[in-house]
């Protein structure tokens, strides 16, 4: 894996790596009912946070955040399971 070694211990030399969604937000609405439909821009929103931490301190060494819409075309699609799974 290059010049990084997959370790279980803590040490002076680990870094930890930490990744996580946070505020998921889903615009998908529930099953239709009928003959109605529903048309969506996108279906969801959500934030990643990926942190490096030192093992021994447990100190932030950086944070990187980044937030994007999920399946945003810029256009209306209407809502089904094929552009939902998409």
């Amino acid at each position: 894996m290059g010049i990084f070694t997959l370790v279980k211990e803590l040490g002076p030399d680990v870094l930890l790596i930490r990744a996580g969604l946070l505020d998921i937000v889903s615009f998908v609405p529930p099953e239709r009912i009928g003959r109605s439909e529903i048309y969506l821009t996108e279906i969801g929103q959500v934030t990643l946070v990926l942190e490096l931490r030192d093992s021994i301190t447990n100190a932030i060494l950086l944070r990187a955040i980044d937030r994007d819409s999920i399946g945003d075309h810029g256009m209306m699609q209407n809502s089904n399971k094929v552009f939902n799974s998409a």
